[in-house]
């Protein structure tokens, strides 16, 4: 699925939902320069994937907008400990599947079967990732 085409189905299945905006001023934004076109795309593709199929479902269970979709203001420090959900799921090397959600964390399991758990805990200095990845102007 190319860019336009993503950002198509975003708007057809989002139907205005909170999160909705968020992600797709993320998949609008250029690549990164520490992140590489194909990687960008990745990251893009899996983030976009997890909100249309789990971010209601985290918000039922009282996960924040940060909880989900929070990172480090600056994501090329790469500060895991600032990471929302949807942040792990893009940058891992492998891919993640979410299993399961609940009010106390998000279950995962990696390609190999291995599950994994995203606690819910206090991420202190997050941004939105659509603002952290936005280009910055200035001096």
């Amino acid at each position: 699925m190319n860019r336009a085409e993503t950002l198509a189905a975003l708007a057809a299945l989002a139907g205005g939902k909170d999160w909705a905006k968020g992600v797709d001023a993320l998949l609008r934004l250029p690549d990164p320069a520490f992140m590489s076109r194909q990687g960008w795309d990745t990251f893009c593709w899996r983030v976009h994937q997890f909100a249309t199929e789990w971010a209601d479902d985290g918000l039922r269970y009282g996960w924040t907008m940060l909880d989900m979709f929070g990172c480090n203001p600056d994501p090329a420090a790469r500060r895991v400990d600032r990471n929302g959900v949807a942040m792990t799921i893009g940058r891992m090397l492998s891919p993640l599947t979410v299993c399961a959600v609940d009010a106390d964390g998000w279950h995962l399991a990696d390609q190999r079967g291995s599950l994994l758990r995203y606690p819910r805990m206090e991420r202190l200095g997050q941004v939105p990732m659509w603002q952290a990845f936005a280009p910055r102007s200035g001096p």
